[in-house]
């Protein structure tokens, strides 16, 4: 997904200078990247928090249109406020296309695994993979498609192929599994029936 916003220039000041800015709706920002002196940038509160709804749960590219040029970033990380849970400050880390970039990128699971009509229940594991990767290679996410699974069957992050890049996790995790619901609860029940007895102290 790629988000385009229009932010303005600021001047880094004292501490306060900030809360001004947020009185007067504006979200005080930071663009910085590899040899790039950190840009600070000020975008409207309502503008950005309707971009900022449309990436969530997504990996989002952002433009950020600053006197008439674009700035192709991703963000890095917020700070929000403890009471309130506003967005206080964002980051941004800018992508130059000659160097890698490590995220987070959101797996989306596609279909109805076929243990589930038998009885089973898919449980996700794993929702985010941690990946390195080009600019111009980041994918938007990766699909999954569980339809083949049966119960006990499983797909770890080995399973997972992405072109041109590089899954940072171990190849080992499992990110889905269909259990057999049925002795799942089984278990349960006997956990349930286990009677414990307590022992009399010796005379």
């Amino acid at each position: 997904m790629v988000i385009k916003i229009e932010a303005g220039k600021r001047t880094l000041g004292k501490k306060s200078d900030r809360k001004d800015l947020r009185k007067d709706f504006k979200i005080p920002g930071i663009m910085y990247g590899d040899g790039v002196e950190g840009i600070p940038i000020q975008f409207d509160a309502p503008d950005f928090m309707k971009a900022y709804k449309k990436s969530i749960n997504e990996l989002a590219i952002f433009n950020i249109v600053v006197d008439g040029k674009e700035h192709r970033c991703i963000l890095k990380d917020k700070q929000i406020h403890p009471v309130r849970r506003d967005i206080m400050h964002v980051d941004f880390l800018l992508l130059n296309p000659g160097h890698e970039v490590s995220l987070s990128l959101p797996i989306k699971f596609v279909g109805e695994a076929a243990g589930e009509k038998m009885g089973g229940m898919v449980d996700i594991i794993v929702r985010n993979l941690n990946i390195s990767c080009f600019p111009k290679d980041i994918p938007e996410d990766v699909e999954v498609d569980i339809s083949p699974l049966e119960i006990g069957d499983s797909l770890h992050i080995m399973d997972l192929k992405i072109p041109n890049v590089k899954i940072k996790d171990a190849e080992d995790i499992t990110i889905v599994v269909v259990h057999d619901k049925s002795k799942e609860e089984e278990i349960e029940e006997d956990t349930e029936e286990v009677e414990v007895v307590e022992e009399e102290p010796a005379e």
